[in-house]
């Protein structure tokens, strides 16, 4: 759909060492969620184009980015979710011995763009705009992620349980809205629903706030036999129940409670809060107390009992301040409420 994109250099073209230095070639794309016809491709030879009827005729907008330098390495570009004519575009110029942060963003389709690098300071390598808040963006560098609320106006660094290291490419689970990270040597790291980033709006920032929680679901323990050997991986699992996650927009002044109640108003649990200025997570493991264990004759071996599917109330109290809001419980598939069955 499309003539060679690329500035199709001869010398560049032409294999050497080891034969894998071929430039020239379309290394980003990107389909605009919004109109099928409108693609973006960025090259390794530093052009960026755009069609918008389908790849009949394409344009070569890269001259119009401001502050870059001609021939680096496009390392993304993203059609936005939310405006048709949005666009962004990571720039990674460390091949060419160029260490600077670019990123810049267009709303007229290539026309004219604006940097939104602001304190970033290293290359950018990955990049996300959120599917459900267009000012919540996500930039991979060389030295980690960093998040922005605001597109682009400031950024600050996801560094809680996250190593130093170049970050390649980040995802958003449209579903479950976690982050997935890639990184270059050191894995794969996930961020847990990121949700509350999402819902975390200007009008909100300066307030302190409960947010609803995803549905949790109730899973039960299966035994695997067999030899696995000793190389085999295994990542640590997520927290398993209810994550309920809440934000202090100041220095903490009092202790956070946080209670369960189910729908007929009875109390079924307190939870331990902390009391952080910023995002918080409680995770609520979805027993009532005491916590129990399912015997064997119940049909598990330590198999937690839960609390019934269903609809609950959690409520919170920090000083002055009180919420609530609903959570939904949900059965794993094959497991009626409150028993374990093996389906």
């Amino acid at each position: 759909i499309s003539p060679d994109l690329t500035n199709a250099t001869p010398q560049t073209m032409a294999t050497a060492g080891s034969f894998a230095e071929n430039y020239d070639t379309v290394v980003a794309l990107s389909e605009s969620p919004r109109d099928r016809n409108l693609i973006w491709a960025g090259t390794d030879d530093g052009n960026v184009q755009v069609t918008r009827d389908g790849g009949k005729s394409w344009t070569n907008v890269a001259p119009n980015l401001p502050g870059v330098p001609k021939g680096l390495w496009v390392s993304r570009v993203q059609a936005s979710n939310h405006d048709t004519g949005r666009a962004y575009v990571a720039i990674d110029g460390h091949r060419s011995d160029d260490f600077h942060a670019y990123l810049l963003a267009t709303d007229d389709y290539g026309s004219t763009w604006h940097s939104i690098v602001s304190n970033l300071d290293a290359p950018v390598k990955g990049f996300r705009e959120d599917p459900v808040n267009p000012n919540l963006l996500f930039a991979g560098t060389e030295f980690g992620i960093f998040m922005s609320l605001d597109r682009g106006a400031r950024w600050q660094q996801l560094k809680e349980g996250l190593p130093t290291v170049a970050v390649d490419d980040i995802q958003i689970h449209p579903r479950d809205h976690d982050l997935l990270i890639g990184t270059h040597g050191r894995s794969i790291f996930v961020i847990d629903d990121i949700s509350p980033l999402e819902r975390l709006t200007s009008d909100k920032a300066g307030q302190d706030v409960l947010f609803t929680p995803r549905p949790a679901t109730e899973f039960y323990y299966a035994p695997i036999g067999g030899l696995w050997g000793a190389h085999v991986f295994k990542a640590k699992n997520p927290p398993l129940g209810a994550y309920i996650n809440y934000y202090l927009k100041g220095l903490p002044a009092e202790d956070v409670t946080i209670s369960i109640e189910d729908s007929k108003g009875r109390h079924i649990r307190d939870l331990d809060a902390t009391n952080h200025p910023g995002f918080n997570r409680v995770v609520w493991d979805l027993r009532p107390e005491p916590r129990e264990a399912i015997s064997e004759s119940r049909g598990g071996d330590e198999q937690p009992a839960y609390v019934p599917a269903g609809e609950y109330t959690i409520r919170m109290k920090y000083g002055d301040f009180k919420a609530s809001t609903k959570l939904t419980v949900e059965a794993e598939p094959g497991v009626h409420e409150g028993e374990f069955v093996v389906p």
